[in-house]
């Protein structure tokens, strides 16, 4: 509901080396609202329609993506062994392209940071990998997932 409504669960990884986050999600309002989250500057938000920003222990990435609002979305986030993050939006990469930081990105909140930043809007089938998803893969679990 945006307001207080969140599941804090199983840790999801400390990504020291490769990994990948995916979720379906889908939202009515544009505005700062965080998917994952957990220890403080560690977070997968939505920043606004155009904007999907990742916190990680302190760094702050920014992507550029297209979301319609009132629809459902597949958000995958990866970190390769060469510390690249990459977004992708609908199994398309953010014309942000790879950005580099060896920090780690810590979550086990679906739907808050740590006390703040509620989602409002439903996340569905999140999933954490012990691998860098490739684009294949990406497009793979997009198309799976929407017959």
């Amino acid at each position: 509901d945006g307001v207080d409504q969140y599941f804090s669960g199983a840790y999801t990884g400390n990504s020291t080396g490769a990994a990948s986050w995916s979720m379906w999600f889908n939202t009515n309002i544009s505005a700062s609202r965080v998917l994952l989250g957990g220890a403080t500057n560690n977070f997968i938000r939505e920043q606004d329609s155009t904007q999907i920003d990742l916190g990680i222990d302190g760094t702050l990435l920014n992507y550029t993506v297209s979301i319609t609002l009132q629809s459902w979305h597949l958000l995958i986030v990866t970190r390769d062994s060469l510390n690249n993050w990459r977004v992708y939006l609908d199994g398309v990469e953010s014309s942000t392209g790879a950005q580099s930081s060896s920090n780690s990105l810590t979550v086990y909140n679906i739907g808050r940071r740590d006390s703040s930043n509620y989602w409002d809007g439903e996340i569905d089938d999140v999933q954490y990998y012990t691998s860098a998803l490739t684009q294949s893969q990406i497009t793979a679990i997009y198309n799976k997932d929407l017959k």
